[in-house]
């Protein structure tokens, strides 16, 4: 494998902060899906879309 092969450090740095705000995201859908929760209704589609948000910038990133 040729150096050029390898995904750049500031490449690789970005998308792992990306998936893991992604998955913070995700962690607070299942905080708020508890039923002693009162957000339950609103607060994971928030939070959903924010993950989905993250991740389709992340596939933009890798891509670009």
């Amino acid at each position: 494998m040729f150096e050029n092969d390898l995904m750049p450090e500031p490449l690789r740095r970005a998308i792992r902060d990306l998936v893991s705000e992604a998955m913070d995201n995700l962690q607070e859908v299942l905080s708020h899906s508890q039923p002693h929760s009162r957000d339950w209704k609103r607060m994971p589609l928030y939070r959903l879309t924010d993950a989905a948000d993250l991740l389709n910038i992340c596939a933009l990133v890798q891509a670009a």
